[in-house]
């Protein structure tokens, strides 16, 4: 009995903190869905400058780094040419942000691509309890509008504010795959 009466509490605690931030917390502007936003409607225009400037540096150097490493062994030159880059010497030249956008250019490409991020919507709708100090992270519901298109579905994107401004939070899934392959080499 006494466990379930602090579990409700501690329910209810947990949801006032989710619910009614504090001001001066992260939580408690609504600068991240804004620059959440403006991250979504770069990629509906297919902008990869404009992505990697709302990304956080730290994650973008991350990035840098294990494709540096997986490049540094790729004895067939398959990175060297995802990347449009003459040689490993030419990469090590880039910047992270200039690495991120080779990077968006080879996975995203072609005309199928520009129809399916153009005929996007993306709404912002809330947001979820993040367990790391100062991230935020933002929920958002997006569709489609083609024939065919996968249904309506729920996403959320990482926040983290850097200086005056919120930046993207890279997919975790991304940079564990790319640490794996550089793990590899």
């Amino acid at each position: 009995m006494k466990t379930s009466r602090l579990r409700i509490v501690g329910a209810v605690l947990g949801a006032a903190t989710l619910l009614f931030p504090t001001a001066g917390s992260p939580q408690a502007s609504t600068e991240p869905e804004r620059y959440a936003m403006m991250y979504v409607e770069a990629v509906q225009r297919r902008d990869y400058d404009a992505m990697a400037a709302l990304t956080y540096q730290d994650d973008l150097r991350q990035l840098r780094e294990a494709v540096r490493r997986i490049i540094a062994s790729d004895t067939e030159g398959e990175w060297v040419a995802t990347l449009e880059v003459a040689d490993s010497a030419e990469f090590l030249g880039l910047s992270a942000p200039d690495v991120y956008v080779r990077f968006l250019r080879s996975t995203m490409p072609g005309p199928e691509a520009d129809e399916f991020f153009g005929s996007m919507t993306v709404a912002m709708i809330g947001r979820l309890l993040s367990p790391d100090p100062g991230v935020v992270v933002v929920r958002y519901e997006m569709s489609v509008d083609l024939e065919d298109a996968p249904p309506p579905m729920e996403g959320s994107v990482r926040m983290k504010q850097h200086g005056d401004a919120w930046r993207v939070l890279l997919d975790t899934g991304v940079l564990d795959w790319l640490e794996a392959l550089a793990a590899q080499a």
